[in-house]
């Protein structure tokens, strides 16, 4: 990666570390959205920031998060929900400090 990417992509990480913070996306996809831009900056950027890999690993596989909801019954999205919820108030205060971590550093 040339420093120019990873100019490029560390502004993608801090944008996407912004819209968790100011409530633009959710907990869960706005989680999703900056692992992915973890993921892009190299294996030693996503080991500084493990809660995102943490709280993605704990989801259950059956679990319908992001526009993915749209496709499931409502029911079952219904039934899923309880859990999701426990899962975000388990891994929110974690999660927002590592924005405002990535946020301060690298904004």
């Amino acid at each position: 990666m040339t420093p120019e990417q990873e100019k490029a992509r560390t502004k993608k990480l801090v944008s996407s570390a912004k819209a968790i913070i100011s409530g633009q996306v959710g907990i869960t996809v706005g989680s999703n959205k900056v692992l992915g831009k973890l993921g892009w900056l190299g294996k030693n950027w996503e080991d500084k920031f493990p809660v995102f890999r943490e709280y993605y690993d704990s989801l259950p596989v059956n679990m319908p998060v992001g526009t993915e909801r749209l496709y499931w019954n409502l029911d079952k999205v219904l039934e899923t929900d309880p859990k999701l919820l426990e899962l975000e108030s388990k891994f929110r205060a974690k999660i927002l400090e590592a924005c405002v971590k990535i946020i301060r550093d690298y904004g």
